[in-house]
């Protein structure tokens, strides 16, 4: 590998999730983990994916709009 280069990790980006419907729900409040826990994970994992994403365009914009020296 070159210096230059930054090593690269693989991530999987997810869709955003859809929230579980009426009839996915017993409502018993005893499963573990309830498909709203599971709801809740996976949107917040989506959620820190577009902040990065957007946060790394901002970044590749800055870089590309400062004069190179």
């Amino acid at each position: 590998m070159n210096r230059s280069e930054a090593p690269t990790m693989s991530v999987k980006i997810i869709e955003k999730p859809e929230p579980p419907a009426s009839n996915e729900c017993c409502g018993s409040g005893s499963c573990c983990p309830c498909v709203w826990d599971y709801y809740r994970d996976q949107l917040h994992i989506w959620q820190q994916q577009q902040q990065m994403t957007s946060l790394e365009l901002k970044v590749k914009e800055a870089s590309l709009a400062s004069p190179a020296g």
